[in-house]
């Protein structure tokens, strides 16, 4: 009675016997490969051109490498490999560390025997290994006047002198055509005849070049392929979901009517392979399960709407968002992170009640058994960490060969992780880390290992708390004082969802506390039991 109205929680140790709302679905599942392959071998010779020439421009001009300081080919300088970048004191980019070797005046430099002649001194004497791009800008020579006065050699300028272009004259000089004006030196003779060249670029160099075709056609093919397998994926899905909801309309209809009209006949059932006959397409079937169960035991349960604008930005739906609430026979589409697309629909439901003794006896009796091995288990840890403190040795040399007992190396593991996957729906929430060897870690089992010093030996229970573990930590990297720097430092975001459940444990505790205050006793029943009480 005590949990009847409680539903079941992954990895939780509180149990549950409300039977949660169960649905059973059919899907078809392809790999965008396989249209991608097939939309390649559909490509022309004529469409694999008219998008080079449509194109070419913004994609395929000509990659040229920036050239240095020297003169030469940036590709062929140490310090500017894949890797990293050379910086001005010689340490790389790249955490690894660079082939940087120290030169005679105690610096670090990029230079090794053999390379060409090196860039000119920079400020200081030192040798600049910095990469200078080719600039877009050009230097032009600016017009004097031949009565503008030189500057004082002292340095000093006068007010009078900057404002002097603002005052018109009384007897204007004789103004000269801006192109020629530009093209004077300080004594108004014209510029050399290479300065004037290097301003004016000559006709090759405006003409721009481009990859060759043939350089890039497979690279235009594969951009094209995947362009028309998502075209492919859209319109059978279209082609497909119209049907299945022309069947899911027929079906309400016959049950709406069915008791009014004796004579009415059900429509056809769906022919589900043959909706997808010559596709990449397989079809497959779900039994009764729960949003949970999806999740944690089908291909689909994983998968998730493509991404859409909304408040938060771009953002997907994972699909038992989707696919649990909606109606029958209305198929939806989703996508997976291994590049695999699902069109699903829902074609039975039973809602969540609370069953009957009887049907949940055995769920009872193997939860009431759990909890009474639960202090089994944990003083059987307590004996084994008293011998480890005793012994003062390491875990795998005290109890290796031990019949029972398996030791485990977790190596390094961090207490919360962020997802980095595209899009993923939960990329961006800081959630649990996985530990090696260690089956469904949580907050416990963190705080047993982080709270801890080097060699202290703790107890610990899993999060389902049908584990007890013994725990020696080796050691921590960075330390202490480096972390709370850094975490002083970050945005407070960052790790705000991370209060979330003691926030919400926060608030539920508050309302027990007001309901005890005030004397508030529920009579409609279950209330108080969706949060786990009495």
């Amino acid at each position: 009675e005590k949990y009847a109205n409680v539903l079941p929680t992954p990895n939780s140790s509180t149990p549950g016997f409300k039977r949660p709302k169960m649905a059973m679905f059919q899907y078809f599942k392809g790999k965008v490969s396989d249209f991608k392959d097939r939309a390649a071998k559909e490509i022309t010779s004529e469409e694999l051109h008219a998008y080079y020439e449509k194109n070419k421009d913004i994609r395929y001009r000509e990659r040229k490498p920036p050239v240095t300081d020297g003169g030469a080919d940036e590709t062929k300088s140490p310090e500017t490999s894949a890797e990293g970048t050379q910086s001005e004191n010689g340490k790389s980019g790249d955490a690894s560390g660079g082939d940087a070797k120290p030169s005679d005046d105690g610096q670090k430099s990029s230079e090794t025997e053999g390379d060409k002649k090196p860039a000119p001194a920079a400020a200081g004497g030192k040798k600049s290994s910095r990469t200078v791009p080719a600039s877009s800008l050009r230097l032009v020579a600016l017009a004097q006047k031949a009565d503008d006065k030189p500057a004082p050699a002292d340095g000093t300028s006068k007010a009078a002198d900057t404002t002097v272009a603002d005052k018109p004259t009384d007897t204007p000089a004789e103004e000269k055509p801006a192109a020629d004006a530009a093209t004077e030196t300080s004594d108004g003779a014209a510029p050399p005849a290479d300065t004037a060249a290097a301003e004016k670029p000559s006709e090759k160099q405006k003409e721009a070049t481009y990859e060759p075709f043939e350089k890039v056609e497979e690279e235009i093919r594969s951009t094209l392929a995947g362009e028309k397998a998502g075209s492919l994926i859209r319109d059978t899905f279209d082609r497909v979901g119209r049907k299945i909801r022309e069947y899911g309309r027929a079906r309400s209809s016959y049950e709406a009517h069915k008791g009014e009209d004796k004579d009415l006949t059900p429509p056809e059932e769906l022919d589900v392979p043959a909706l997808v006959s010559g596709e990449p397409l397989e079809p497959h079937e779900t039994s009764l399960i729960s949003a949970d169960e999806a999740v944690a035991n089908t291909d689909l349960g994983k998968s998730f709407t493509e991404p859409l604008p909304g408040r938060n930005g771009w953002q997907s739906v994972p699909f038992v968002e989707i696919g649990f609430p909606d109606r029958l026979y209305n198929p939806e589409p989703t996508e997976d992170n291994d590049g695999n697309v699902y069109l699903s629909w829902k074609v039975q439901e039973t809602p969540e009640g609370v069953p009957d003794f009887d049907e949940v006896r055995k769920e009872v009796i193997r939860a009431l058994k759990l909890v009474e091995a639960r202090k089994l288990a944990l003083a059987e840890a307590e004996k084994l960490a008293k011998e480890t403190r005793k012994a003062e040795k390491p875990l795998i040399e005290l109890f290796a060969g031990r019949e029972g007992i398996e030791v485990v190396d977790t190596g390094a593991f961090t207490w919360m992780t962020i997802g980095n996957v595209p899009f993923d729906p939960t990329a961006n929430q800081p959630h649990l880390s996985p530990v090696h060897g260690v089956e469904a870690p949580g907050k416990e089992f963190m705080d047993a290992v982080f709270d801890s010093s080097p060699d202290q030996v703790r107890v610990a229970m899993n999060e389902p708390k049908t584990i007890a573990y013994v725990i020696r930590v080796k050691g921590f990297e960075p330390p202490r004082d480096e972390l709370q720097h850094e975490f002083l430092l970050d945005d407070f975001r960052k790790y705000a969802p991370l209060a979330m459940e003691g926030q919400q444990d926060g608030y539920l505790g508050w309302i027990r506390w007001l309901e005890q205050q005030a004397g508030v006793t529920w009579l409609q029943p279950g209330i108080p039991n969706r949060r786990g009480d009495n």
